[in-house]
């Protein structure tokens, strides 16, 4: 992304040209008001493209739980990046059961 780039746009604009959504929440992560947006274009990709995109999240170690906004999507608990990674590589990803 471009220095004065409009962040939304350049947001929306990726989740076009992706197959899929990766949410990442760590022990540091904090909800600067911009999730329920970037949700929103995932939604807005997941009925677009159906089977062609998939909304995942990955819940790293001493993480908060799940947002709302993320429970009615698929989610898997890491142990660190290089699972993450292998998780996301090799999707299709199965449903985190609580």
């Amino acid at each position: 992304m471009s220095a004065g780039a409009n962040l939304e746009r350049e947001v929306l604009r990726g989740f076009e040209e992706s197959c899929a959504a990766v949410f990442f929440l760590t022990a540091s992560y904090k909800d600067e008001k911009y999730l329920a947006a970037e949700v929103d274009y995932a939604i807005m990709q997941k009925r677009k493209k159906d089977k062609k995109f998939a909304i995942v999240t990955l819940r790293y170690p001493d993480a908060a739980a799940v947002p709302p906004l993320l429970m009615p999507f698929i989610y898997k608990d890491v142990a660190n990046d290089l699972e993450g990674f292998d998780t996301v590589l090799k999707g299709p990803w199965k449903a985190h059961v609580v």
